[in-house]
């Protein structure tokens, strides 16, 4: 069985499906270079896990030892711990390939920094991306190796709901309370639609973060209270039932590299409110399991779909074909092969 290994910082709840169905078919190593970050208060332990996990060895003949004769998928371009893990691949020759979310337009582009991309990108036989973005971004900086989708994916079977699940009336926005996911702006846009509209929807925020005092506050002064909960960090065990039984699912970030709580939304056959400024809204096709919004024509977005004349009704909403899990196993099977 030919063998595989991934470079990344620490395995959560998506990393884990996507590489138990992986090692479903290859043998699969995972080295965390971080596993004991606390960014993120998600499970990190999978006592089912059929992969092998260890922990980075700054040492490089420890990784040479794990990549001999391996292919090498390494998430992120400029942590010294994954530089480290390309020179150890580097030097025992292992074939290696970049996982990258990373777009043109998450950023400010700075032409040095753009050289330096493309000097580490000739040490790559190939990339795993996100989207169709993300493969553009390596295309400009001269990437010309193979490009395989998709690395962000979920297990569609977890979220699916029970057949007839009556959705209730509140939303759902799972997102850290941080500057980037625009909750601000959002709140502010939610605190005019519900106005205009009878029986408006609950909005539960989902997630922590450094901003939560700030916007507990704001909910005080827009006088939205009665309407918006703070949730917390919500584990997947508990996320899967909200997600199923919510309206809608939001998340107008300033910018997002992908945005992954939108395929969980869709597995859930949840319909998604989407900034245009986030990769996955390329997951989106309108009328059929969503909309995308922009700074401009959020407010009638919204009235429009708080008013129950306007209710959501389209196709069954699902993940669209080529983001899937089983397309994650295929991509990273060709990616080994190729």
């Amino acid at each position: 069985m030919r063998e595989i290994v991934f470079a990344i910082q620490q395995i959560g709840p998506y990393h884990h499906a996507r590489f138990q169905a992986l090692a479903k078919e290859m043998q699969v190593l995972i080295i965390e270079t971080r596993p004991n970050d606390t960014t993120y208060s998600w499970e990190t332990e999978f006592p089912n896990a059929i992969y092998k996990r260890v922990t980075y060895s700054k040492n490089i003949g420890t990784l040479k030892q794990y990549l001999l004769s391996k292919t090498v998928f390494i998430c992120g371009w400029y942590d010294k711990e994954m530089l480290n893990i390309l020179l150890a691949a580097t030097l025992v020759k292992a074939k290696r390939i970049l996982i990258s979310d990373s777009r043109a337009a998450d950023a400010e582009r700075i032409w040095w920094k753009e050289i330096v991309k493309s000097l580490v990108l000739k040490f790559y036989h190939g990339a795993l991306v996100a989207g169709k973005e993300s493969e553009v971004y390596l295309r400009q900086l001269n990437f010309l190796k193979p490009v395989g989708k998709p690395w962000d994916v979920v297990d569609e079977k977890l979220w699916k709901p029970a057949i007839g699940i009556t959705k209730e009336n509140y939303w759902v926005f799972p997102a850290r309370l941080v500057e980037k996911k625009n909750h601000a702006f959002f709140l502010s846009a939610f605190a005019q639609a519900i106005e205009k509209v009878e029986n408006p929807p609950k909005l539960f925020l989902c997630g922590d973060g450094p901003l939560q005092l700030e916007l507990e506050i704001l909910v005080d002064e827009l006088d939205i209270g009665h309407l918006v909960e703070f949730k917390g960090f919500v584990h997947t065990s508990e996320m899967i039932p909200l997600m199923q039984l919510a309206q809608w699912m939001v998340l107008p970030s300033i910018y997002d590299q992908w945005g992954l709580v939108v395929n969980e939304a869709l597995a859930a056959e949840t319909p998604v409110l989407i900034s245009d400024n986030c990769g996955a809204k390329e997951l989106i096709v309108k009328g059929e399991n969503g909309y995308v919004f922009n700074d401009h024509n959020l407010l009638e977005i919204l009235t429009k779909l708080m008013d129950r004349k306007h209710t959501f009704m389209g196709q069954p909403i699902k993940v669209p074909s080529g983001f899937r899990l089983e397309d994650f196993v295929g991509a990273c099977k060709n990616l080994t092969l190729s």
